[in-house]
């Protein structure tokens, strides 16, 4: 079946009565009015959620105030965000680190300013593995080379030796796919990851996160201001406008009945190719 945009419908809604996150939040920038405010949502255990809304919305704040990362930024989230039954805005920074990287994991916009330029990428898997466990890197190691394969990468030395500079945007949004693996997170925040993509491997990010998802049962925040890519993810879609959450559902029930006037405006805006 396919929405009237001729898009795929997506799965049907999974979530259990039981969410593995949920939240409701407020967060802003000292001196400026708030930037979301009373944002609800809840994600189950390897659902795929699309947060979709134009820039300056508020998305990648929401993925920050998860991480507990907007204080950097000189930003502040109230509310509550719920994670595995913690209550993570209460959270020390050391309880927090056990959780960020760890078992929530960032895929961020742009892939090559994310890598260390200095270092070459088997250093980086080292330190992605080292900054979040006790245990030796040694035994992670026999790891990296099937990890490496599932994201479609080469695990030959040769290419371990290589510096981000060498690599293209394709194949480094792949790295850093498998570095949030490295510790098989519970929920992977993907803030516009195929957004500094050609079209063909926008496709393949996407096959691959799709894979992901089915094979290790990861939930994943897809943020993105590409409704296409959202329609063709996703299992369920909310819709982010002047800082509220107008509108979430099944991705076919918002794309065939979309409720709030803001949905229909973006849907609107979907090309619409002759066959």
């Amino acid at each position: 079946m396919t929405t009237p945009a001729g898009l795929p419908e997506s799965a049907v809604d999974p979530r259990p009565s039981t969410p593995l996150i949920s939240m409701r939040l407020s967060a802003g920038y000292r001196g400026r009015p708030p930037v979301v405010e009373n944002v609800e949502l809840d994600m189950a255990p390897g659902e795929i959620l699309g947060l979709v809304g134009r820039s300056g919305e508020g998305k990648s704040t929401i993925a920050m105030a998860i991480l507990k990362l907007l204080s950097i930024r000189g930003g502040k989230a109230t509310g509550e965000i719920r994670f595995r039954g913690r209550e993570l805005l209460t959270l020390s920074e050391r309880e927090m680190r056990r959780i960020r990287g760890r078992e929530i994991s960032l895929v961020p916009q742009s892939p090559i300013a994310a890598l260390n330029p200095a270092l070459t990428i088997g250093t980086q898997f080292r330190e992605a593995w080292n900054a979040h466990s006790s245990a030796p890197y040694a035994g992670f190691e026999p790891r990296l080379g099937e990890l490496l394969a599932g994201v479609s990468l080469p695990s030959e030395p040769q290419f371990l030796r290589r510096h981000p500079g060498e690599l293209s945007v394709g194949i480094a949004q792949r790295v850093l796919i498998a570095m949030a693996l490295v510790h098989r997170p519970a929920l992977i925040l993907a803030d516009e990851p195929t957004s500094a993509l050609d079209t063909i491997t926008q496709s393949e990010i996407l096959g691959l996160l799709a894979r992901l998802n089915r094979e290790l049962e990861t939930a994943i925040l897809y943020i993105s201001h590409d409704l296409l890519s959202v329609a063709s993810l996703c299992h369920r879609v909310a819709i982010l406008h002047q800082g509220s959450i107008v509108e979430c559902g099944p991705v076919s029930q918002i794309f065939a009945r979309p409720q709030h006037p803001y949905t229909r405006k973006l849907l609107a805006s979907i090309p619409r190719h002759p066959l």
